[in-house]
């Protein structure tokens, strides 16, 4: 679940800093050519020493630095192994409190007494939201401005987003995203994780399919499934395979448009005519676990990119992607610059010509402070809220992206078992209708992750990671509903119980508990035309030279490597404006 893009994200960071080697990845690097837009970089107004007038100081100042984070907030979550495995209630998205705010921040503003308070401190940086971006655009941010000082709201009170994990024993397993495509030697991203330490604990997996059919486990691309598949099998590896490595979009971005203007069906009937069901069904899972969308509402573009390098090599840690929010998290907490206030709330940011100001509760108290560069590293549906600075035309943009759900559930096993391969899915020789609100899918899980292969093997109670992509938009109201955490798992341990063990010659009585995540929208989905058209670059287009967005939405494309782009053009942005 939320799979990964490095193509898109090179492309994209080459497209505004022309800075960044493509590399193989070349295959998108026409990514340019879907904008109308310009470069965003050149529009970043000209550095204006201090605040200005009536600024608290002409440099920044953090009074925060007196009061270091704690630990506690680091993105994997220590389980007790004296309580009981089975959650109680969902993990995941935080229900009680965000939403009846931003439904009418005015309203939540004029139930404090006193009004708005007047800025009581200034930074150099202020990042609403400490999810995945938001800690990479700090971390690459401090790296260039080691004496700056930046402050950092997270409405939860772990960093993270759904890049989170859990600990039980030792085994780490993840509740959200998984893994990363292996970044090329030398890129940015390889630096990062080898920056990080990552590199020493990541294990590759390279490429090959396993399916779960018919209580058997199968090689997918080799045509165990079904002999008969074997030809359209390698027609189709061979196509993305070549498209992966040989750049085939050399024509000034007119292919590139052409495929994000249709539907990954389109695409499908266009190269290859009728397809063997299997690969429709395979493909079908693929497009709910990788983007919780279906493949003829998927641009081809951003599902080609995604399976394409997918079929190459991809890299998991021990705790999935949480384990880069973590090593990030444990360099930003070393950082004198840095400032952490989890369980806040950002209510609004404004901006005048020298500043930014923000506006956010914490502790039932309401704080504002000022910056000189404000990120919104958090999903634009929250971001267009929080901004009454918006012209219409951006904020249509913004309300017009689509976000989808997924549920998680990770199965603790009380022995240790071989995980036969990293990621399987579950074929059931029928392609599945794409779903909608009337009619979901009966499907229990789109794929399964051996959550303790990245740690190979060795924790004395091995987990399995099931994923349940919710590939229709209005699925988040029912995540809500008081029955939903019960109801999921009832379907999980079914599957588990009928699917899933007996393969693995695991009987029910081996699974020591089952524990849920819920995430209502994490997802921004990547359907056909957004690029082309100019949406999503209408909707992350900076505000007033001062306030500017990270956030794998500025490409509608839910993976690591959008995040990272987005994160690294947020820091070079703010790092002009606040050197």
């Amino acid at each position: 679940m939320a799979r990964t893009n490095l193509g898109l994200a090179a492309c994209a960071t080459a497209f505004y800093n022309c800075e960044m080697p493509v590399s193989r990845r070349g295959f998108l690097k026409n990514i340019a050519a879907l904008s109308s837009v310009g470069s965003l970089a050149s529009r970043v107004l000209p550095f204006l020493s201090g605040l200005g007038a009536g600024s608290l100081s002409g440099r920044a100042i953090a009074p925060g630095l007196f009061g270091m984070p704690k630990l506690s907030a680091s993105p994997i979550a220590i389980i007790d192994p004296n309580s009981p495995i089975d959650s109680r209630d969902f993990n995941g998205d935080r229900v009680d409190k965000p939403h009846n705010i931003l439904w009418n921040i005015d309203g939540y503003i004029a139930k404090h007494s006193g009004g708005v308070p007047l800025a009581s401190a200034a930074y150099d940086l202020v990042i609403v939201g400490g999810g995945i971006s938001g800690l990479l655009t700090a971390w690459l941010y401090l790296k260039k401005n080691p004496s700056r000082h930046v402050l950092m709201l997270e409405q939860d009170h772990r960093v993270g987003g759904n890049s989170k994990g859990e600990q039980h024993g030792d085994a780490r397993y993840s509740i959200g995203a998984a893994y990363i495509v292996a970044p090329d030697a030398g890129s940015e991203i390889d630096a990062l994780i080898r920056e990080l330490s990552l590199s020493t604990i990541a294990r590759e997996d390279g490429g090959d399919l396993t399916v779960l059919q018919n209580g058997a486990l199968k090689s997918f691309w080799d045509g165990e499934t079904d002999p008969r598949a074997v030809r359209d099998l390698k027609r189709v590896s061979a196509r993305l395979a070549e498209m992966r490595e040989h750049a085939d979009l050399e024509n000034e971005g007119k292919l590139s448009k052409e495929l994000d203007a249709i539907s990954f069906r389109k695409w499908l009937k266009r190269e290859f005519g009728e397809l063997h069901p299997h690969l429709l069904e395979l493909f079908q899972l693929y497009g709910w676990s990788s983007f919780c969308g279906s493949i003829d509402e998927l641009s081809a573009f951003q599902y080609l990119n995604f399976i394409c390098f997918e079929m190459g090599t991809i890299l998991a840690f021990p705790g999935g992607n949480a384990a880069i929010a973590e090593a990030l998290w444990k360099k930003l907490h070393a950082e004198p610059g840095f400032t952490l206030k989890t369980n806040a709330m950002a209510l609004k940011v404004t901006t005048t010509p020298d500043r930014a100001s923000l506006l956010y509760e914490h502790e039932g108290k309401l704080t504002q402070v000022e910056a000189n560069a404000a990120v919104m590293a958090c999903a634009k549906f929250i971001a267009r809220r929080l901004l009454p600075e918006l012209e219409p035309e951006q904020a249509s943009a913004m309300a017009s992206l689509r976000y989808r759900s997924y549920v998680v559930g990770n199965a603790i096993l009380n022995r240790k078992i071989k995980s036969p391969t990293y990621d399987l899915f579950l074929l059931q020789n029928e392609v599945p209708l794409s779903p909608t609100a009337r009619h979901p899918s009966a499907r229990s899980f789109s794929d399964l992750c051996f959550g303790s292969w990245a740690q190979n093997d060795l924790p004395e109670m091995s987990v399995l990671t099931l994923y349940q992509g919710l590939a229709y938009d209005g699925a988040r109201q029912h995540l809500f509903h008081a029955t939903a955490h019960s109801k999921y798992r009832e379907v999980m341990l079914n599957a588990l119980r009928q699917q899933v063990l007996p393969p693995l010659g695991l009987k029910p009585s081996d699974v020591a508990g089952l524990r849920m995540t819920r995430w209502g929208h994490p997802l921004p989905l990547a359907e056909v035309g957004l690029l082309a058209k100019g949406t999503v670059q209408k909707a992350a287009h900076p505000i007033g030279g001062r306030v500017f967005f990270a956030n794998q939405d500025n490409w509608a494309n839910p993976s690591f490597e959008s995040a990272f782009q987005a994160a690294s053009l947020a820091a070079t942005q703010t790092a002009a404006i606040t050197s």
